[in-house]
């Protein structure tokens, strides 16, 4: 009789083990020749031990989970963090977001530990149809209590519940009543180009989420929109993961001349492909640019940030970039599966890689080192507790009316120490005056995400963010400032 005593720690390790000691079980064949084809031999061998794991494994073995989501990401993780396969399900999503579209419900919400809590129900969404309203407070998805979740429990419920008709349990925002609503995913239109507002008269400021295959011309469109009231402008791509490489080089072309150099591709496979600006559009040549980057721009977002630095185009603000200088080729496969391969890597018009490695840095470095905003410790506190969306939640339950130009006013401060007197948070007279103008800042942004939307919000919080405002300094002054 055989005894375990203690637990297994490493459950992979132990399907390893026994799958060696499997294989020392079999009997052993004649030497032979080694075979010509090494790929060919690897296979055979590959074959015989998932023979022997699917035969002889104490559980039964689901075949497609071992292959799609053991065999083949183990082998390309011994080639790069960004060659990704995906199966029938992920491949469709690449799909659609490529498209930018996806399923949902059309609204944007906070997570917490315990709590989900409507910010926005777009108009016309099946959210907004169904009754949820900003403020709302999610109780429960499916028969699933959200308050017995943390939070990456709740992201995979959330995220679930995209793909399929969903009940929710729902506490509406003035605490009045908890409601059952029914709702069924649709497809919704998503624009890369999701935020558009001037931070000052004659600068604009827009955020490029990702490169989708519209990307360019949503861009073109937000700038002739404005028309002569645009002087200068600040592109965001902090948080721009990249995307479709066309559509960067595309929108490059609104900002540097014909010919212009924008990447050179260098490969294995093939001979180094230079890409430039095939046709330039007048709409921004001429247009004074700031480039906000951080740690997560990456990609096809670095290769916009890349070109127009090395052309002297735009300054770079911010923090240098993530570092992914890969080409990914998306390859369809067989059963709706797809694989993304790195197939090239990317130098800038200056001829420097971009991929971060063990022996380079990597990624484009800022024109202005800026560091974003952080919070102190009480700062982190509050925001940890969400008192500033639950005092905002209270305010807007009180019909209390909001105007666009509305402000925080001292009074309402001192009504929001208050409520933290209430919450047992008692705050001393000098943390109070320190945190000032940030209590404001956060109480108003807040406010304006339940009364106009999170783009609303946004506005506001860009007033306050020091990477925002040095672009805004240096539109302002001019280059010598750097």
């Amino acid at each position: 009789m055989l005894v375990f005593w203690g637990a297994i720690r490493n459950p992979q390790s132990a399907i390893r083990n026994l799958t060696v000691f499997l294989l020392l079980l079999l009997p052993q064949a004649a030497p032979q020749a080694a075979p010509e084809d090494p790929i060919e031999e690897s296979l055979r061998r590959f074959t015989k031990v998932y023979s022997v794991i699917e035969e002889e494994y104490a559980d039964p073995v689901i075949s497609e989970k071992q292959i799609y989501q053991g065999a083949i990401p183990g082998m390309l993780r011994r080639l790069d963090p960004y060659s990704v396969f995906f199966d029938a399900e992920q491949f469709r999503t690449l799909q659609q977001h490529q498209e930018a579209k996806s399923e949902g419900f059309g609204t944007i919400v906070t997570v917490m530990p315990g709590r989900v809590v409507v910010l926005e129900a777009f108009t016309g969404s099946p959210a907004a149809r169904a009754g949820v309203q900003p403020g709302d407070e999610i109780l429960e998805v499916n028969g699933t209590r959200i308050a017995w979740l943390g939070l990456e429990e709740i992201v995979e419920v959330l995220s679930a519940a995209r793909s399929q008709r969903v009940q929710m349990l729902v506490l509406h925002a003035n605490g009045s009543r908890v409601e059952s609503i029914t709702a069924t995913p649709t497809q919704l239109a998503e624009s890369s180009v999701d935020r558009a507002f001037f931070l000052r008269p004659g600068i604009g400021y827009l955020r490029i989420s990702s490169f989708e295959n519209d990307t360019a011309g949503e861009l073109k469109k937000a700038i002739e929109n404005w028309g002569p009231r645009l002087r200068a402008l600040v592109l965001d791509l902090r948080e721009n993961h990249g995307g479709v490489l066309g559509s960067a080089v595309e929108t490059a072309s609104l900002f540097l001349p014909q010919g212009a150099t924008l990447l050179t591709a260098q490969g294995r496979k093939s001979e180094a492909k230079q890409f430039t600006v095939e046709k330039a559009d007048a709409v921004g040549q001429k247009l004074p640019l700031v480039l906000l980057v951080g740690g997560r721009t990456a990609s096809a977002a670095e290769i916009l940030a890349g070109a127009l630095k090395d052309h002297h185009r735009a300054r770079l603000v911010g923090e240098t970039t993530f570092g992914k200088g890969t080409v990914q080729t998306v390859y369809p496969l067989s059963a709706g599966t797809g694989l993304a391969l790195a197939t090239a890597r990317y130098l800038t018009p200056s001829g420097r890689f971009i991929e971060r490695t063990r022996t380079a840095q990597g990624g484009i470095r800022p024109d202005a080192e800026v560091p974003p905003a952080g919070y102190n410790e009480f700062q982190a506190f509050l925001e940890n507790r969400t008192e500033f969306l639950e005092f905002a939640r209270r305010l807007r339950a009180g019909g209390r009316p909001i105007p666009r130009d509305f402000e925080v006013t001292p009074q309402l401060v001192d009504d929001f120490r208050a409520f933290l007197n209430d919450q047992q948070i008692p705050v001393n007279e000098k943390l109070w005056s320190d945190n000032r103008n940030f209590i404001r800042t956060r109480l108003k942004t807040e406010i304006f995400n339940l009364t106009f939307g999170v783009a609303a919000g946004d506005e506001v919080a860009a007033g306050a963010d020091p990477q925002v405002q040095r672009a805004v300094e240096l539109l302002s002054t001019g280059p010598q400032k750097l």
